[in-house]
């Protein structure tokens, strides 16, 4: 990797470039370049737009990336628009290509390529599987409603499934024309990335756990989310209900549902840190008392 200002470049992808030029694919290897960073470009105006760092742009042998400063966005109504600017600029590329038609000073196959290319990468980026722009979408809506930790769950297991389609897509397409592996490729690509993309997810949560305490006192003012649970409730089930974006607090109740008492989201981390993810709600509240 050559970083060059804002530029990282892959390496490999001179040989390809070399190999565009020598085969007289050079030109609908510009325009597919052209569209991929006309998409994250999108990315990087609406992250600008909301004050997210970026690192720059890193380009890949099949297209070009965004890399922002942050391994996370921890609004999740920012992370659904950030992640949905790329496709939105792709439809928009689609529409105005086919308006302006008439006044495009360019040749027949140029212009169905752009259009096959813009399609191709809109279709592919709104799937739901992490870490298209589609995954983080439905994550960042889930985060909204469940927590991130339970989001990250149910879009693991979303992409898991539809990575898996695309996989049987890839076979059938690879019986049909006994060469086209396009779609296989795709899949391990989705697979490798899928796999990092959850070691980055875990490695949200554990910072999540870790500084709990300084994610309110940095803040100062935060969005408060109540929740009732059971004095039996395991902590384990009470994390996945929490997130990065709100502070939790916790009524719990005994089985005539009468409250005992209220936690706070920083001592149900510290007594799942001291004793364990088993220890209950009810074990918490019973120990802050003889405290």
């Amino acid at each position: 990797m050559v970083k060059l200002g804002w530029l990282y470049i892959n390496l490999f992808s001179i040989p390809l470039l070399i190999v565009a030029v020598l085969t007289g694919s050079a030109g609908s290897m510009a325009i597919a370049y052209l569209v991929v960073t006309l998409h994250e470009l999108a990315h990087f105006c609406a992250a600008r737009y909301f004050r997210v760092g970026v690192s720059g742009f890193v380009i890949m042998p099949f297209g070009v990336c965004l890399r922002l400063k942050e391994n996370h966005i921890k609004d999740p109504v920012q992370e659904s628009v950030i992640c949905a600017a790329g496709p939105a600029c792709n439809l928009l590329l689609i529409v105005a290509a086919i308006l302006l038609r008439p006044y495009l000073p360019c040749p027949p196959d140029g212009y169905a390529f752009f259009l096959y290319s813009n399609f191709s990468i809109l279709l592919i980026n709104i799937v739901p599987i992490i870490p298209l722009d589609g995954g983080r979408i439905l994550r960042a809506l889930l985060t909204h409603r469940y927590g991130f930790i339970k989001a990250v769950r149910i879009t693991e297991v979303v992409s898991q499934i539809n990575i898996a389609l695309v996989g049987l897509l890839g076979i059938y397409i690879l019986y049909l024309t006994h060469f086209n592996v396009s779609m296989m490729m795709l899949c391990a690509f989705l697979l490798f990335n899928m796999s990092a993309e959850k070691k980055n997810s875990e490695l949200i949560v554990m910072q999540q756990i870790i500084y709990s305490k300084e994610k309110l006192t940095k803040r100062q003012i935060m969005p408060v989310k109540e929740l009732a649970v059971m004095e039996q409730t395991d902590a384990r089930r009470l994390l996945k209900n929490f997130s990065y974006n709100s502070y939790y607090l916790l009524s719990v109740l005994d089985k005539n549902l009468t409250i005992l008492g209220t936690l706070s989201e920083t001592q149900v981390i510290e007594a799942v840190i001291r004793a364990g993810k088993t220890i209950s709600a009810g074990q918490i509240l019973s120990s802050r008392h003889r405290r």
